[in-house]
Protein backbone atom coordinates (compact mmCIF):
# COMPACT_ATOMS: atom_id res chain seq x y z
CA UNK A 1 0.00 0.00 0.00
CA UNK A 2 1.27 3.44 -0.82
CA UNK A 3 2.25 5.59 2.15
CA UNK A 4 0.04 8.27 0.59
CA UNK A 5 -3.03 6.30 1.73
CA UNK A 6 -1.85 5.03 5.13
CA UNK A 7 -3.69 6.35 8.17
CA UNK A 8 -6.67 7.65 6.19
CA UNK A 9 -9.07 4.98 7.57
CA UNK A 10 -9.98 3.84 4.06
CA UNK A 11 -10.53 0.23 5.19
CA UNK A 12 -12.97 1.36 7.87
CA UNK A 13 -14.70 3.59 5.31
CA UNK A 14 -15.02 0.66 2.87
CA UNK A 15 -16.48 -1.72 5.49
CA UNK A 16 -18.86 0.99 6.71
CA UNK A 17 -20.16 1.50 3.17
CA UNK A 18 -20.56 -2.24 2.64
CA UNK A 19 -22.63 -2.41 5.85
CA UNK A 20 -24.78 0.50 4.66
CA UNK A 21 -25.35 -1.20 1.31
CA UNK A 22 -26.24 -4.52 2.98
CA UNK A 23 -28.73 -2.84 5.33
CA UNK A 24 -30.25 -0.89 2.43
CA UNK A 25 -30.82 -4.22 0.68
CA UNK A 26 -32.56 -5.65 3.76
CA UNK A 27 -29.74 -7.68 5.28
CA UNK A 28 -29.55 -7.47 9.06
CA UNK A 29 -27.20 -10.36 9.90
CA UNK A 30 -23.81 -9.54 8.42
CA UNK A 31 -20.82 -11.85 8.82
CA UNK A 32 -17.17 -11.60 7.96
CA UNK A 33 -14.05 -13.62 8.69
CA UNK A 34 -10.32 -13.06 8.63
CA UNK A 35 -7.08 -14.90 9.26
CA UNK A 36 -6.05 -15.04 12.95
CA UNK A 37 -2.73 -13.33 12.11
CA UNK A 38 -4.41 -10.40 10.34
CA UNK A 39 -4.50 -8.03 13.32
CA UNK A 40 -5.08 -4.94 11.16
CA UNK A 41 -8.24 -6.42 9.62
CA UNK A 42 -9.46 -7.62 13.01
CA UNK A 43 -9.16 -4.02 14.23
CA UNK A 44 -11.07 -2.69 11.20
CA UNK A 45 -13.80 -5.30 11.63
CA UNK A 46 -14.21 -4.64 15.35
CA UNK A 47 -14.11 -0.86 14.91
CA UNK A 48 -17.13 -1.23 12.60
CA UNK A 49 -19.17 -2.87 15.36
CA UNK A 50 -18.67 -6.55 14.51
CA UNK A 51 -18.37 -8.96 17.44
CA UNK A 52 -16.19 -12.05 17.47
CA UNK A 53 -18.46 -15.09 17.21
CA UNK A 54 -16.07 -18.03 16.94
CA UNK A 55 -13.81 -19.83 14.53
CA UNK A 56 -14.57 -21.18 11.08
CA UNK A 57 -12.45 -23.60 9.10
CA UNK A 58 -11.98 -23.45 5.35
CA UNK A 59 -10.15 -25.66 2.89
CA UNK A 60 -7.64 -23.57 0.96
CA UNK A 61 -5.49 -25.34 -1.63
CA UNK A 62 -6.19 -28.62 0.15
CA UNK A 63 -5.12 -27.25 3.53
CA UNK A 64 -7.55 -26.79 6.43
CA UNK A 65 -7.17 -23.21 7.66
CA UNK A 66 -8.72 -21.44 10.66
CA UNK A 67 -10.41 -18.04 10.39
CA UNK A 68 -11.85 -15.77 13.07
CA UNK A 69 -15.56 -15.18 12.42
CA UNK A 70 -17.38 -11.95 13.26
CA UNK A 71 -21.02 -10.97 13.16
CA UNK A 72 -22.96 -7.70 13.11
CA UNK A 73 -26.69 -7.62 13.73
CA UNK A 74 -27.80 -4.38 12.12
Amino acid sequence: MSDEFRGKNLSKFLISNLITTAVDKGYRDIRIDTHPDNKAMQHVIESNGFKYSGDVWIIESGIRTKRFAYQLLA
